[in-house]
């Protein structure tokens, strides 16, 4: 929706009347003067003036498009720039401005083109490259993303409400529902004109004040601004209001990244403000911590340029336990990135995260809106999704606000269509935002993180156990360096997080090689050092427990690809069959669904003994150790046994347990043990392996119920 500016209108008409006398110099001073201190209106009229006695002075275009880019009015600016660029030798600057009133427009394959002009006539060293470079990508994203279904209709509020001017940070009143505060910097505002240190300045900016206005049966009420205790000669920015509407937290500061925290409480009777003291948190505005916004009276969330960030502006939740705000936590990199992330919202469910970012990769204009949610199994958000238009325009979207019913929000925008500046716009979501219409008080993702291991798994304790699927590569290899190189690092990375997230969680690193004509005996030594390379990287590295890890070796007896093709080596197959699989075993229901992702073979070279191996040792079976020793087990009566194993158990032990045999049933590996006997051999012991791990006490225990083939094992075991 387009809005009509009357105010830029009315202020060339007084300067007109008022600028009887005076020649195209005088205004051009007076240009320059409103162009350098931010007053691009004041600006704009003065242009226009001299446009009046000297049509043909094409100087002033550049400037002039500039300050309608400045103020959002694109369309005046293009016929300005389209004017500069067909001479004969353009400023570069006018490619760039030309891709910005493109990409405000959401012309976005032209504005590339003029972005691309900018940089062909620019050096290297150009202070605006990698912005450039920057809105390049952004093009491509909101190229991609124009045509998607809107999610919900977007209003302006129009002219009762928004002004000429900057007007920003909607809040809603949690007692009037129909009430919305908000900052504006429109005329009137406290102190008139300031500099940067706060002293009275024509030439600087008005600040911004703290407002309020009631939604009525006709429209929105004319703003009233706030008691004068807090709107002041500084900026006064709303961030938000404790859940019963007594506290109202606002910021304070002669610039808008560098202030202070304040609280101010209410009367039981109205608005009357009693007394403003600072925020008693971690939280330095003074610095850069800034958009605190509460879920409820223990927990915070705000956005900071800190030390322990990942570039730009991060987000943070701020805890409040035991009387006192806890230092502040980094939500992490799936959130936080190089770029600036800001204003964050949480939603009534606590675990629904909205916010702000100008990801280059990720946002069509500058700041655009997402969401991401915090997965309670894994611990860890949700890649975030941008909201599409026309939530998300070109311009700069901030200070989204969610009302409580799920369909209403907030936000303000300084979109072209408005009325000047940042506005506050009415988004109105086609289906009810489910995370916000909250039955009965959640607790937040913070709070399920830091809860006992038993109630992690639950949101609330009436939600099912859902099962979040992850799935993990296999580690292949040529020599041992490789199993812990990059390429690999990701796998063990992935594993080692969940391993720390779960303890009840346990995992086997199981070795393959290809067939090289080594004695089998050396082959399955080597597999299992092959297997402790990453079973060390996860403990040293990652610092997983080695209660939590088994690993063994196999050698070349499972290959899932044929080393020859019709007589001739396939080395192909041989860099498949050098492999690392993983194999994971629950202790207790996790909400984890796990799995390796098998690589893609043809089928004339696939081998089916791998695949075999994997589908065996599904579920319970049964495997007969025979040795236990420290180093190399050679005994030749040993190597001629089928489905032959190497194994260091989970734990301190490092000693090798060397197994034969892989049964269905305990029966069966009793059998097996039994002819070795027979024969001569040493006798073995039948132990229960589930998914291919080797059940301790616990675990026995545990599964009886589930496999009575463990209650006739342990009978015996009791003989």
């Amino acid at each position: 929706m387009h809005i009509r500016r009357p105010a830029l209108l009315g202020f060339f008409i007084l300067l007109t009347l008022a600028s009887v006398g005076q020649s195209a110099d005088d205004f051009f001073k007076e240009a320059e003067t409103a162009f350098a201190s931010g007053d691009y209106r004041k600006a704009i009229g003065n242009y226009l003036m001299i446009r009046q006695i000297q049509p043909d002075n094409t100087s002033i275009f550049l400037p002039l498009a500039e300050s309608y880019l400045r103020i959002g009015d694109p369309d005046p600016a293009l016929l300005l720039l389209k004017a500069i660029v067909g001479q004969r030798r353009p400023e570069p600057r006018a490619f760039w401005l030309t891709g910005r009133a493109l990409h405000l427009t959401a012309q976005y394959d032209l504005a590339v083109q003029a972005y691309k002009g900018y940089l062909q006539r620019t050096s290297d060293d150009d202070p605006l490259r990698d912005a450039v470079k920057a809105d390049i990508l952004r093009c491509g994203f909101g190229n991609r993303w124009q045509h998607s279904e809107a999610v919900a209709f977007v209003d302006n509020l129009g002219p009762m409400v928004n002004s000429d001017d900057d007007d920003l940070a909607p809040a809603l009143s949690p007692n009037y529902p129909d009430r919305l505060y908000f900052s504006s910097n429109r005329e009137g505002a406290t102190g008139g004109t300031r500099n940067i240190q706060g002293l009275a300045d024509p030439q600087g900016e008005r600040k911004l004040d703290l407002y309020l206005t009631d939604r009525q049966p006709g429209g929105w009420s004319p703003p009233t601004p706030l008691p004068p205790l807090l709107n002041s000669a500084a900026h006064d920015i709303i961030q938000d209001m404790n859940a019963d509407g007594s506290v109202l937290y606002f910021f304070k500061g002669q610039h808008m990244q560098a202030g202070q925290i304040l609280t101010d409480t209410f009367s039981s009777g109205g608005e009357k403000a009693l007394e403003s003291s600072r925020f008693p948190g971690p939280v330095f505005a003074e610095t850069g911590d800034i958009d605190l916004f509460f879920f409820n009276d223990s927990t915070a969330l705000f956005s900071g340029r800190r030390t322990d960030g990942f570039g730009g502006t991060d987000l943070y939740i701020l805890p409040y336990r035991n009387g006192q705000w806890l230092e502040p936590v980094n939500l992490g990199p799936k959130i936080n990135t190089r770029w600036d992330e800001r204003m964050p919202v949480l939603m009534a469910d606590g675990v629904t995260l909205y916010f702000s970012s100008n990801h280059a990769k990720r946002s069509m204009g500058g700041f655009d809106i997402f969401q991401s949610a915090f997965d309670i199994g894994s611990r860890t958000w949700h890649q975030p999704v941008n909201l599409g238009a026309p939530v998300c325009s070109p311009g700069d979207d901030l200070y989204f606000r969610p009302a409580p019913d799920g369909i209403n929000a907030w936000l303000a925008s300084n979109r072209p269509g408005g009325l000047g500046g940042f506005d506050l716009y009415a988004a109105f979501f086609k289906q009810p935002r489910l995370e916000q219409v909250s039955s009965k008080p959640a607790r937040s993702f913070f709070d399920i993180l830091t809860s006992p291991p038993d109630e992690r798994t639950l949101a609330n304790e009436d939600a099912p156990l859902e099962k979040t699927p992850y799935s993990f590569k296999m580690i292949f290899f040529d020599t041992e360096e490789d199993i812990t190189a990059r390429q690999n690092q990701p796998t063990l990375d992935q594993a080692a997080a969940l391993l720390n997230v779960y303890p009840d969680l346990q995992m086997a690193i199981q070795a393959h090689s290809d067939n090289t004509g080594t004695p089998m005996q050396y082959d399955l030594y080597y597999s299992i050092k092959r297997a402790e390379r990453a079973r060390e990287y996860l403990i040293s590295k990652k610092g997983v427990s080695a209660g939590q890890i088994s690993i063994q070796g196999f050698g070349p007896q499972y290959p899932q690809a044929l080393e020859s093709l019709q007589g001739k080596d396939n080395p192909q197959g041989r860099a498949l069959n050098r492999r690392l699989h993983l194999t994971f075993l629950e202790q207790r229901p996790l909400p984890l669904l796990l799995s390796m992702d098998a690589p893609i073979i043809s089928t004339f070279m696939r081998s089916s003994f791998g695949d075999d191996f994997v589908g065996t040792i599904e579920g319970l079976t049964w495997r007969v150790e025979i040795a236990s020793a420290q180093g190399l087990y050679g005994d030749p009566a040993f190597i001629i046994l089928p489905d032959l194993m190497a194994e260091q158990l989970r734990g301190g032990d490092r000693s090798a347990r060397y197994c034969a045999g892989l049964f269905s049933t305990y029966e069966e590996a009793k059998a097996f043990s039994k002819t070795l006997s027979e024969k001569g051999l040493a006798e073995g012991k039948p132990h229960p392996y589930l998914n291919g791990i080797r059940m301790n006490e616990e675990e026995i225990t545990s599964f009886l119920d589930t496999f009575p083939d463990l209650v006739r094992y342990l009978a015996d075991r009791s003989k």
